[in-house]
């Protein structure tokens, strides 16, 4: 038997949910994740499609709950960002 679920969360203070909501429709799908060790911000691989690119880029420099962003794969529909997670102001900083 499997389980399939499809979860919409929505505190503020979840990772990329400053630049999601300059981007409505903009949907991320979490590749991979990973950090050095505990102490070390983890660093998220997400997919980005659905929305407006350029409104989601333009919100990312002033989003609280990353200290880095990348865009390190462009397609036509989708984009690969590389970010740094700021644990410090995020609910869920664990990789």
């Amino acid at each position: 038997m499997s389980l399939i679920a499809e979860l919409r969360l929505t505190d503020a203070q979840l990772v990329l949910r400053p630049s999601l909501q300059a981007a409505p429709g903009m949907t991320l799908e979490r590749e991979w994740a990973t950090a050095a060790d505990r102490a070390a911000d983890p660093v998220l691989f997400v997919w980005a499609s659905g929305g407006d690119f350029e409104a989601f880029e333009a919100a990312l420099p002033a989003d609280p709950t990353i200290g880095e962003h990348e865009c390190i794969d462009d397609r036509d529909d989708r984009r690969l960002y590389r970010v740094v997670v700021n644990r410090g102001v995020t609910t869920n900083p664990a990789p």
